[in-house]
């Protein structure tokens, strides 16, 4: 995929903005991960380690379709029912 190039139903993985669950579903493993780290790094403005994509994408990909992961202190990453967002917990 080039950049700017979109797929049928989704937005510029370089702009993504929201999460589209059946979009990311029918994409090949390599432009999934590529989603999730955009769509996380744009929210959060953090960088996302190799070894926590890997956890996140398995975590996406197990039976388990209710789950958090802590991102930081601040951020998690919230799938409900195949609704994945992102919670900002601002320290206090």
């Amino acid at each position: 995929m080039q950049n700017g190039e979109l797929l049928p139903g989704a937005l510029k993985v370089s702009t993504i903005t929201k999460f589209h669950w059946m979009t990311w579903k029918k994409a090949n493993r390599l432009l999934q991960e590529e989603i999730i780290y955009k769509f996380i790094t744009t929210k959060t403005n953090m960088e996302l380690s190799y070894k926590n994509l890997r956890n996140i994408f398995e975590l996406l990909l197990s039976e388990n379709k209710h789950w958090e992961y802590s991102l930081s202190e601040e951020w998690k990453l919230v799938n409900s029912g195949n609704e994945l967002s992102l919670k900002n917990e601002p320290k206090s």
